[in-house]
């Protein structure tokens, strides 16, 4: 200790050439570097593991499709001022098709899978392996991994259904209904163990919480499980909408895409106004 105290005070007094000549000095050269043994590599590679830094679990939004197409076919028939539209969707493994004809909801929404011998085209005719879904009315959202979003075909009482396929069959794995809103969208969290849903859910009581307050609340907790939050300030009412129309709640929960799809609350604020 008492010779590296010395070497850094030689180093201050000779200044910067004779820092440098020092330094080469009590430097080892490669050659003279010892090799590590298996047992040093193990200790080092022990060392980086747990130096690594925690990654956190961070908001995704929707897989980007590799590439999309829209076919205009002309004036509606049943919108003179929007033409109908065949847009698709191509994504590594398949694509989504959606027939808008300019109606409530799309005309079919399908899923046609991509290999090497099978490169769907976009095109009205469906090909023999292409997959209509049948028990949907609404519109495509997103793709997330192998999960097809799809959407309603309106909303009501400020919420918006939405509904998760698996892309090989068609079947739907999933529904929901989550908030209105811009800010209210669906995301998605990686936190190592699989694929996170996260959204802001919505119910529909079968009471009001202006008019019976307390006892509705208590009935709105045992329905969604909302046991330890407050009773919310209902925003709507007045005016033309009675008190005694029924209270739709808000508030977020996530849900593990695999396995089980297990929906579960979210700490965060419980929203409150009058049903449509």
């Amino acid at each position: 200790m008492k010779k590296i105290v010395w070497i850094s005070l030689i180093v201050v007094l000779l200044g910067g050439a004779g820092a440098f000549v020092l330094y080469r000095i009590s430097m080892p050269t490669l050659s003279e570097q010892p090799h590590p043994t298996p047992s040093m590599q193990n200790q080092i590679s022990q060392q980086a593991v747990q130096t690594q830094p925690l990654v956190a679990p961070h908001d995704e939004s929707f897989d980007e499709p590799l590439r999309k197409m829209v076919v205009d076919l002309g004036v509606s028939e049943y919108s003179a001022h929007e033409h109908s539209e065949l847009r698709c969707y191509f994504y590594s493994s398949f694509a989504v098709k959606e027939l808008d004809l300019k109606q409530q909801g799309d005309e079919w929404i399908s899923i046609v899978p991509i290999s090497a011998s099978n490169l769907p085209s976009c095109a009205q005719e469906h090909s023999n392996n292409e997959i209509v879904i049948k028990d949907w009315s609404g519109y495509f959202d997103g793709v997330k991994g192998n999960f097809v979003f799809l959407n309603a075909d309106d909303g009501y009482n400020g919420g918006y259904p939405f509904g998760v396929f698996d892309a090989a069959t068609g079947k739907k794995l999933f529904e929901d209904s989550r908030e209105l809103g811009k800010e209210e969208k669906l995301r998605f969290v990686a936190d190592g163990k699989g694929l996170i849903l996260r959204y802001q859910r919505i119910d529909v009581a079968e009471c009001s919480i202006p008019q019976k307050k307390s006892e509705c609340w208590e009935e709105i907790k045992r329905k969604t499980g909302l046991r330890s939050q407050p009773m919310p300030v209902c925003a709507g009412y007045g005016g033309n909408i009675d008190e005694t129309d029924p209270s739709v709640v808000s508030y977020p929960v996530e849900v593990a895409l695999l396995p089980g799809f297990n929906r579960r609350l979210l700490s965060g604020p419980v929203k409150c106004w009058a049903a449509d």
